[in-house]
């Protein structure tokens, strides 16, 4: 995505702006993937609480 973001960014020299945009995708996919993780290990602690 950086490389991409660069590619972009020196077609009219707006680095700023394309370093944004892969910013708020990462920042974005993190939130996500992190929301995903954190319900995963709820449900497997509660899984593993019945077993024992």
């Amino acid at each position: 995505m950086m490389a991409t973001a660069q590619l972009e960014g020196s077609s009219g020299y707006r680095y700023l702006e394309a370093y944004i945009c892969v910013l708020l995708i990462y920042r974005g996919m993190t939130s996500v993937l992190g929301f995903a993780q954190k319900h995963i290990e709820n449900k497997l602690a509660k899984s593993v609480g019945e077993i024992l």
